[in-house]
């Protein structure tokens, strides 16, 4: 706010744009938060009317008169506020407009001798309290009041308000309307750039590079589990106004749909979406900063999710960004039972070693991190390649291969031996 003698104003009624007592009118959905990046406004002058649009509450049909200063606006004064509607579309600096005599004169216009326009925050100032000769209405908090909050706008003869000099003050309001979406810039921070595409294995640990659109691994994750754990940044931002929120979305592959999904969230709240410089990395959970873990398939080679960033600003305005992640298994299953050497003898009817048919504690047994879709053994006597259990086994040593399969197709072999011995006695007829 300028005043003409371009002394600073001390005035405890003014609003303090960081004080907290700024009310700002917002959707439901919309949250306060800390002001982005701001623009500069406009240096001043006439703003171009055809972008104005004036809408009038018209209490009255009296002419505004005070003893010596008075508006041309039709309306009685306790009932008048004058309604502008603004783009920024039509603004050079895309954030602020600049009220002045020259810029509501044709529908604001003092009359008087040597009446001018002045701007005041209060509506009722007192004698000798200064008046401005314009003011700042930004969308990005930076200006003396924001779109839609009220100011007053009085003829008078000079800058310092006088009962006998100053008419009564005519509400204004104007509303900004931006169409501008958010600036992503995910240049030199560990954001991953629009369309990248991420390989990664289960077990380890890794983070997007901060100079190249790559990953590095971090570590392995112990236990191993079929899982792998990526950690980014939220990319750089900047909007002509204020932002609202940060959303990300992951959706799955339609192939390829890994055995878990990581969960929707979003992000709003003081600073909660100003990670520049690749500081903060995607939280685990709400106020916890952490990593995401991305999952292989159970059914397939691979696990692949789409991710969605999304940032939106207060006028729901939005911009997007989006990067998918493939999860690959390279680790084998592992026996936890196989290997053995079963020394059998013959049964009593015949020269062989039969095991019952409901006997499985010969077959073997594995684990995998992901899943184990398939144990077979290469004993083709035995009624079924999936288990022991009814096989016959001659005399002398007989080997059979297990082999253990995840989705993957990592695969891991053990060889079980049975060595057959006959110890019954021969009969004498």
């Amino acid at each position: 706010m300028n005043r003409l003698d371009n002394q600073l104003l001390i005035n405890k009624t003014k609003m303090n744009m960081n004080s907290g007592n700024l009310q700002v009118k917002r959707s439901p959905e919309s949250i306060p938060r800390k002001f982005g990046n701001f623009l500069a406004g406009l240096s001043g002058k006439a703003l171009i009317l055809g972008a104005l649009m004036v809408a009038w509450t018209i209490g009255g049909a009296n002419v505004l008169q005070a003893q010596q200063c008075g508006f041309a606006v039709p309306s009685d004064p306790a009932n008048t506020t004058v309604t502008y509607t603004v783009s920024l579309d039509t603004v050079p600096s895309n954030s602020c407009v600049v009220f002045n005599q020259q810029s509501v004169q044709t529908e604001i216009a003092p009359t008087g001798s040597g009446c001018q326009l002045y701007y005041s925050l209060v509506e009722n100032p007192s004698v000798g309290d200064t008046l401005y000769s314009e003011i700042n209405i930004c969308c990005n908090g930076t200006g003396d009041v924001m779109d839609g909050q009220s100011f007053w706008v009085f003829s008078d003869t000079s800058n310092n308000y006088s009962d006998e000099g100053s008419s009564v003050g005519v509400e204004v309001i104007v509303n900004v309307i931006d169409n501008t979406d958010p600036n992503i810039d995910a240049v030199d921070n560990r954001a991953p750039e629009d369309g990248a595409s991420f390989t990664i294995y289960t077990g380890l640990r890794y983070r997007v590079d901060m100079n190249t659109d790559v990953v590095e691994v971090l570590g392995p994750i112990v236990p191993d589990e079929c899982n792998s754990i990526l950690r980014w940044a939220h990319p750089d931002y900047s909007d002509n106004c204020l932002m609202d929120s940060l959303f990300v979305t992951f959706t799955a592959d339609s192939i390829n749909t890994p055995r878990d999904i990581p969960s929707d969230f979003a992000i709003a709240g003081d600073g909660a979406i100003a990670a520049l410089n690749g500081e903060l990395v995607i939280p685990a959970g709400p106020g916890v900063n952490g990593p995401r873990e991305f999952f292989s398939s159970d059914t397939s080679a691979s696990g692949i999710t789409h991710v969605n960033i999304r940032l939106v600003d207060v006028q729901g305005n939005s911009s997007e960004l989006d990067f998918s992640v493939t999860v690959l298994d390279t680790i084998p299953p592992d026996f936890t039972m196989g290997g053995v050497v079963y020394d059998e003898f013959t049964t009593d009817s015949t020269c062989t070693f039969i095991i019952d048919d409901n006997d499985t504690s010969f077959d073997a047994m594995a684990i995998d991190n992901c899943a184990v879709v398939s144990l077979t053994h290469d004993y083709t006597p035995a009624p079924f390649d999936s288990t022991l259990a009814g096989a016959e086994f001659p005399l002398d040593t007989t080997y059979v291969t297990w082999t253990a399969e995840d989705a993957a197709g990592n695969s891991v072999s053990i060889t079980d031996t049975f060595i057959v011995v006959d110890d019954v006695d021969p009969e004498l007829f």
